[in-house]
Order: C-alpha cells, then structure tokens, then sequence
C-alpha cells in the first residue's frame, strides 16, 4: 500500500515536469519542424524531464505533492505549468516570424514574391527570402550554442517556481503584447535598405520613362531589380545577423522577465 502511495505521487511529479516541458519545448526553434515525427518529439521530451527529475529542488519532490492529490489539483497543476511553457514558447515564435515578415516586405519589393517553398519548420508555404533567412537565423542559433541557453533556463525554471504556481501577470502579459510591436521594427530593419534601394529604381525608371518615350522600362527594370536585390542580400548579411543576435538577446532577456529568473 505504502509502495503504490509512493508511486502515485511520483506519478503525479513525473506528469507535472513533463507538462512544463512540453510548453517550454514548443518554443524550441528546431523543435517546431514538421520532420521530426511525434515519436521523436515525444522521446525527447520525456528524457529531458527523467534527466531534470533527479535535480528538482525540495518545493518539486514527490513528498510535496500530497496535497495536490484530488483531480482538481492535479488538473490545475498541469494546466498552469503547461501555460507556464506555452507563454515562454510564445515569446520566442513571436520574434522567429520575424525573418518571414522581413522576407515577404523585401520579396515583394525584389520581385521574389512569386517564388515560394516549402518551410520545414512550420510546414507551411514561405517566400524564398524568407525561407533563407529562416535557415541563417536557425544557424546562427546553434552556432551561439543558444540551444544549451534556452535548456539551461527551461531547467532553471523549476528552481524558481513551485508546481502550480501562476506567474502570468498584467506586466507579463504586457511584455508579450510589446513583443508583437517588435517584430515590424526589427523585420523594418531588416528589410528597409533594400526597400530604399529599390524606391530609388523605381524613381529612376519613372523618369526615363517621362523622357524616353520609346524606352522599354518594364523589360529592363524587372531584372535589374532582381540583379540589384540579389546583390544587397549578400552585402547585408553582417547587418542580418546584427539584427539576428538583438533578436536572441532580446528572447533571452523576455525570458528572464516572464520567468523571473
């Protein structure tokens, strides 16, 4: 009897750890791709928490879970560690859609906007632009070792917090709304040099067409924007990745705020 008492609050701990790792995982860049099957997911969210089990603080034992044994209490503690994830995971694809919105804004002024592939971290349609600037961002997100950062904190997370314990708040809860105003300026930042850049094409090829009646501007400005835009993707570069690394310090720095860290 002893034994099967025991081994229900493990139960009850082990779903509890789970559940916050589930919403902290979904935030996981790599994790969102449609290639790794359910299974895998799965595993790995299961290892992570049989991996962080032997570490939690006293407030996580199994012990400490007697009081929550009524199904109303369990119920309520998966509920808000699971929220708990999801907010976090919330913040970081906020600032990821970041390299979509920026790829739309410089597709459409390129002319790229009909070129579109398959992104394998969302599943859906995305502009190619886009889809490149996807993949620098997710480079340079392993190359940081960021990876290592955002796991480190998803496990510090139960050092700081209690099972159960409710830490969406109005300033929290504002810190997320700031975050939607964020994503145009840095996709803005992102994609404004070259958004110039051809308002100034534009501009040139109006005027010769006032003045050269006989001159064929559709045929020529089309690929001379194509040649252009292509050229300043790859002068912009080190500015990308500027605006990449403000982008992580400031998923980072959000995080600390939400979770208290």
């Amino acid at each position: 009897m002893n034994f099967s008492y025991e081994f229900t609050l493990n139960i009850i701990q082990f779903m509890a750890v789970v559940s916050r790792m589930t919403g902290l995982y979904m935030g996981f860049p790599l994790f969102r791709s449609v290639a790794l099957s359910m299974r895998v997911k799965t595993s790995i969210i299961l290892l992570s928490s049989v991996v962080i089990l032997p570490a939690l603080p006293a407030e996580w034992s199994a012990q400490a879970f007697q009081v929550h044994l009524s199904v109303y209490a369990i119920f309520t503690i998966l509920l808000v560690d699971l929220l708990i994830g999801l907010t976090v995971s919330l913040c970081v694809n906020l600032l990821m859609e970041v390299t979509t919105i920026a790829g739309q804004f410089i597709s459409i002024n390129v002319g790229y906007s009909m070129s579109r592939q398959m992104d394998p971290t969302s599943g859906e349609q995305n502009s190619t632009i886009g889809f490149m600037l996807t993949q620098m961002m997710f480079v340079l997100f392993l190359s940081l070792d960021l990876h290592l950062l955002f796991i480190k904190i998803a496990a510090n997370s139960f050092q700081y917090h209690s099972p159960g314990q409710n830490i969406l708040t109005y300033d929290h809860l504002n810190t997320i709304v700031n975050l939607g105003s964020d994503i145009f300026v840095y996709s803005l930042q992102m994609s404004l040099p070259i958004i110039a850049v051809m308002l100034v094409i534009n501009l040139s090829m109006g005027v010769i067409s006032r003045f050269g009646q006989d001159f064929q501007v559709l045929m020529l400005s089309f690929p001379l924007r194509l040649g252009v835009g292509l050229m300043l993707m790859v002068v912009l570069i080190p500015s990308f990745v500027a605006v990449f690394s403000n982008i992580y310090d400031e998923i980072f720095e959000n995080l600390g705020q939400i979770l208290n860290l």
